[in-house]
């Protein structure tokens, strides 16, 4: 799993990260505040850390598209928000919300 790939209902990959708030974050053009809120919450609703076992619970929370969801992960992971677990198998959301 690399962080290049994305939560989808196929063949999931994660990668979560450690992080800063994430409103310090600029929107892209393919995502909004409140979808990276939303999907924030569904990271902290899969108790913050996401495999090929729960990715279900993300996609399904957020409704997202492969490209969506992809998009929130690279730039998340790219201020260290998100960060790939050691094994490469799974991703870990890095905020107070989490344990």
């Amino acid at each position: 799993m690399n962080l290049n790939s994305s939560i989808s209902m196929g063949a999931t990959a994660v990668v979560i990260g450690l992080g800063l708030p994430f409103a310090a974050l600029a929107d892209s053009d393919i995502y909004t505040a409140a979808d990276k809120s939303r999907f924030i919450e569904a990271m902290i609703a899969a108790n913050c850390h996401v495999t090929d076992n729960n990715a279900k619970i993300v996609v399904e929370m957020t409704g997202f598209s492969d490209t969506k969801l992809s998009a929130l992960v690279e730039d998340l992971a790219e201020v260290d928000l998100i960060v790939e677990d050691a094994d490469g198998e799974g991703i870990t959301l890095i905020n107070k919300g989490c344990p």
